[in-house]
């Protein structure tokens, strides 16, 4: 791949709104989401529970996205189910805090091709319990038979509590899926590919490990789950390269650029940076970047099942 330092940085460094971010890092990510989504299926026997299901309304499946966003992944459940003609015998939810994506999550039903009126969304804290929710339990079915959480525990005070209050709503035999960041300034888990980066990431690092007491949420949830009494536990690193001269590379770090850009009006406003200093460092970095520059950022994907 060649490419000019120039076109390099303004590819990088190319504005998008937030929308544009939650919509191009789902499309650089689904394919690892539906390669686990098929695990889910496959090895931890979600498909033979849908299969038979067929046979009895009354054993429907439910599945929860926590911290749904715009909904994007749950689409992604769909469509797998929908190639497998399975669609019609789970019920999908999402919820989120944030009632602006919970908006955008249910006009993409509508825009989807094909149509998605089946996907629902509720508005919903995690840190409160699922029941408090009617509207996830208004088929009277008091558990769910997966639920997935991906990057939310680690943003979140009480991460532990979260995660144990999600496992307790599974059903027997239910499947967790949890993904989450490991915050920096770890060099094995983050390199960032530019010290003027690093600076203004390491602030958010810092302000999220605050939340848990300094605990790793992405390496605690795999013995979290066992001591809570779940099988099959896996713990899968998932190393993301930031930079670099690969496309896939460029397009992380744009998406990685993006969430800083949302970041820095909380970490100005905390006074833990001024919005001269930000400046600064994004200038430096405008003349720097370059595709020499490269780093990563590694993520823990952990999969568990609540004994039936």
């Amino acid at each position: 791949m060649s490419i000019t330092k120039t076109e390099y940085r303004e590819y990088v460094l190319g504005m998008v709104d937030d929308r544009q971010r939650q919509e191009r890092q789902h499309h650089h990510q689904k394919a690892g989401f539906v390669h686990i989504i098929e695990q889910v299926l496959e090895e931890y026997e979600l498909a033979p529970r849908l299969a038979a299901a067929k046979t009895d309304e009354r054993a429907k499946l439910k599945i929860l996205d926590v911290g749904c966003g715009e909904g994007l992944y749950l689409h992604d459940i769909a469509q797998v189910l929908e190639g497998r003609g399975l669609a019609q015998i789970a019920s999908l939810y999402g919820i989120d805090i944030n009632q602006a994506m919970i908006e955008t999550a249910i006009e993409y039903t509508r825009l989807s091709k094909p149509p998605r009126p089946y996907l629902t969304f509720y508005l919903h804290d995690i840190r409160q319990p699922l029941q408090s929710q009617r509207g996830l339990f208004a088929d009277g079915q008091p558990h769910f038979d997966f639920i997935y959480a991906r990057i939310v525990l680690s943003l979140v005070s009480q991460a532990r509590e979260n995660l144990e209050r999600l496992y307790a709503s599974l059903a027997p035999g239910g499947v967790l899926y949890v993904r989450d960041l490991i915050l920096g300034p770890d060099e094995a888990a983050v390199i960032s590919p530019h010290p003027a980066l690093a600076k203004i990431t390491n602030l958010g690092f810092g302000l999220l490990k605050e939340l848990n007491q300094g605990v790793q949420v992405a390496t605690a949830t795999a013995e979290w789950l066992r001591q809570a009494g779940a099988s099959l536990v896996q713990a899968m690193p998932d190393k993301m390269v930031l930079g670099g001269a690969s496309k896939a590379g460029m397009d992380n770090l744009n998406d990685y650029l993006a969430g800083v850009r949302a970041s820095i009006p909380l970490f100005v406003g905390q006074r833990l940076i001024s919005q001269n200093e930000v400046d600064c460092l994004m200038a430096q970095l405008y003349r720097e970047l370059s595709p020499s520059c490269q780093g990563h950022q590694l993520y823990i994907d952990t999969l568990a099942r609540k004994p039936a």
